[in-house]
């Protein structure tokens, strides 16, 4: 009896001690992740971050929004984005993209500017990033609902509307790749090719 008082101490030492590595490596695993979560939970912005759409399903006031937010050129526009340190990412998508653009919904980059955002609307065409539309975002209060006014600054074609009124949401459309659209445009490309080898 007198020897398992002693020997399970010394066991269990040495348990630890074996175990020690794979703790160590654990330890080093869980770091990063663990310093990631404090840096979001301290540097990222709630208010702006998250899911902001024009034509939210069913978690605002019928009456709040108008029948411009409905029937507007390029309506409706849904954004999620992540605003951490100043630094806006995220994506964009909109009625006039899915009519008008291969993709209905395009990656932002932008930044915070004295509590508003400036961003561009982008794609990577030919393995460069190509700014489609240039916007600002404006925080606001509609019937005492935080909102954010889009204002499109500049744009290449009919892709977004010129102002339209973002409700936080729990949820937007997914973003879809019109397939016919991308087919007509490789045939192009491929007949313009063809061309150009037989001049």
């Amino acid at each position: 009896m007198l020897a398992l008082l002693v020997l399970a101490p010394a066991a269990a030492f040495v348990i630890d001690v074996l175990d020690a590595p794979a703790k160590f490596n654990s330890f080093f695993d869980e770091l990063p992740k663990a310093a990631t979560r404090v840096d979001d939970w301290m540097f990222v912005d709630k208010m702006l971050s998250g899911k902001w759409s024009s034509a939210p399903e069913g978690d605002v006031i019928a009456g709040s929004i108008g029948p411009q937010q409905l029937d507007g050129r390029g309506m409706p526009v849904d954004i999620d984005m992540r605003v951490h340190r100043g630094t806006v990412t995220g994506a964009i998508g909109s009625g006039g993209l899915g009519k008008h653009y291969v993709f209905s919904e395009i990656q932002i980059d932008g930044q915070v500017s004295a509590g508003n955002i400036e961003g561009i609307a982008w794609d990577a065409i030919g393995g460069e990033k190509v700014a489609l539309a240039k916007f600002e975002l404006q925080q606001g209060q509609l019937d005492g609902e935080p909102v954010l006014l889009f204002r499109i600054i500049d744009q290449a074609k009919a892709f977004f509307p010129a102002r339209a009124t973002l409700w936080q949401t729990d949820a937007i459309r997914p973003g879809e790749l019109k397939t016919q659209f991308f087919r007509t445009i490789v045939e192009q490309r491929k007949a313009r090719q063809r061309g150009a080898l037989s001049d």
